[in-house]
């Protein structure tokens, strides 16, 4: 095959590629990868509206390094050797996305290692670009900076950090509010404010010390609701009452025993979709739909599937107009506090269906399920009330 050209195939470790109209996730269960010659220094452009994914299963196709030594080693994960400037970067364009990655260190030492994002003007040599860093080290401290040909501290925390052992960072960035991950997926280690870039590539980078990288993961946000704006502008409500005038939605049931609103104008077929979700008391449940068609007024008047949570157990399901709940899978909770806000997440790619709750990392519902592809995101509750806020949907 010439490389030169670019071919496709269905293996799910790199860039996914699609087309469609403005403001709908296209993905499939095939993802499309985009191979370039060798010799192009230039590697191809990766569409900042796609997710992109590398285990290095291929080596370094979409990878430049402008500094440093970056080889993948014989576990099938990108080493870079220690240096002071070393990075390697996609040729992306992202502005408001989650940023994943697993990164090891062989040996304890007092450098770092960690992503760069929304970066331009590359260079030769250490802090020569203009962009954004967050990273960790043997020492257990975390960074994350602003750079431009210099080092500009934005904030700093610690963790515990094992050698030889990988650990996870993921970078949230939306808008000017960049928040920092390691390990523990529902909270962040930092969060800070800056809008100096707004975009650019991302890559990997490392400081006087060596790491091994693995498992990218790269999900551009499509859609996001903070309710900053006091108001239910963005959804469409088809029964049960959402005020959102205190800058989180509070669904209240007073003449239903079903609530329900969707996104206006955005459909999603494959997602990672997340929530805060508060239930005010213990009288039923709430969460997502998604892949929705057809919503009405009614407990289940709508085609697509549904997740979500009471004070006892965690549960999927889909969901027929005409025939009504049909529970995919469920979950006893052995510890529920309705005092506290949880984070539920459901990721969706093809077939394949994952229900978070609280454990960012690991899911506690998995099933396979092809009734629907496509469709409208939201929210329900069904005889609670509950809050919900900070929604997440990122394109996968």
């Amino acid at each position: 095959m010439d490389k030169s050209v670019a071919s496709v195939d269905t293996d799910a470790n790199c860039n996914v590629a699609c087309t469609g109209r403005l403001n709908v996730n296209c993905g499939g269960a095939a993802a499309v990868h985009i191979y370039t010659s060798q010799a192009d220094p230039f590697k191809r452009l990766i569409p900042s509206t796609v997710a992109y994914y590398d285990d290095f299963s291929r080596g370094m196709t979409q990878w430049t390094s402008s500094d440093g030594t970056f080889t993948v080693d014989d576990t099938g994960g990108l080493l870079a050797a220690s240096s002071d400037g070393g990075k390697s970067l996609l040729r992306t364009s992202y502005s408001d996305f989650s940023y994943e990655v697993d990164i090891s260190f062989p040996s304890a030492n007092a450098g770092d290692a960690g992503v760069i994002f929304r970066v331009g003007n590359v260079g030769t040599g250490e802090d020569m670009y203009q962009g954004y860093y967050a990273g960790f080290g043997t020492s257990g401290n975390i960074y994350v900076g602003r750079i431009s040909n210099g080092w500009n501290g934005l904030g700093s925390s610690t963790t515990t950090v094992q050698t030889g052992q990988p650990h996870h960072l993921k970078v949230r960035a939306i808008k000017a509010v960049i928040d920092v991950f390691v390990d523990d997926m529902s909270q962040p280690r930092l969060s800070v404010t800056d809008g100096t870039y707004p975009s650019g590539m991302n890559g990997v980078r490392v400081f006087r010390t060596d790491a091994i990288f693995d498992n990218v993961q790269l999900l551009p946000l499509q859609f996001f609701e903070n309710f900053s704006q006091q108001n239910m502008d963005s959804w469409i409500i088809y029964d049960g009452n959402f005020d959102a005038s205190t800058g989180i939605a509070i669904a209240q049931l007073p003449d239903s025993d079903s609530g329900k609103a969707v996104v206006d104008g955005y459909l999603f077929t494959d997602f990672s979709f997340e929530a805060d979700i508060t239930i005010t008391n213990n009288g039923g449940d709430a969460g997502l739909i998604f892949r929705v068609s057809s919503p009405q007024p009614g407990v289940n008047s709508f085609n697509g599937y549904y997740a979500g949570f009471t004070n006892s157990f965690i549960t999927i399901g889909s969901v027929d107009s005409t025939t009504g709940w049909n529970e995919l899978a469920w979950q006893f909770l052995s510890e529920f506090d309705a005092s506290k806000t949880y984070r539920f997440k459901v990721q969706a790619k093809g077939t394949a269906i994952s229900v978070f709750f609280d454990d960012m990392v690991v899911p506690k519902l998995k099933v396979d399920d092809s009734t629907y592809g496509t469709g409208m995101n939201g929210i329900r509750t069904h005889q609670t009330y509950a809050t919900f806020d900070n929604i997440e949907i990122y394109t996968m």
